[in-house]
């Protein structure tokens, strides 16, 4: 096996809808507050946390900034950079006016800060 290693930086603005990376749309209004809520707090797929394993197993790390205005499965999507040590960045309803500066930060300190690989 060569060594791979690396970052990814990933910006999604909707749900993935295709392949077999794709999530449905399980936002619920009617679960919050009931004993279903729990369900919609854990991840619905299996793929991203194998995938995020496989990528951690090669050091790849995953930086993930969600910009939805909709509804987005921030619990599925999360197991990226939660297992490959990396960071999620989500801004609801992004508006570059209000979020532009922050988004711009973030991004800047993502791509500039050291990062140390089979540390």
């Amino acid at each position: 096996q060569s060594h791979i290693g690396g970052k990814m930086v990933v910006f999604l603005s909707n749900l993935p809808s295709v392949g077999e990376a794709r999530l449905k749309h399980r936002e619920n209004p009617r679960a919050l507050g009931s004993d279903k809520e729990h369900v919609m707090l854990n991840p619905s797929e299996e793929w991203y946390k194998t995938k995020a394993i496989e990528f951690s197993r090669f050091q790849i790390c995953v930086d993930l900034f969600l910009f939805s205005s909709q509804y987005t499965d921030v619990a599925t999507l999360s197991s990226l950079p939660k297992y490959t040590a990396g960071t999620l960045q989500y801004y609801p309803a992004f508006h570059a006016s209000r979020d532009g500066v922050k988004f711009q930060t973030e991004l800047k300190r993502c791509l500039l800060r050291p990062t140390g690989f089979e540390a």
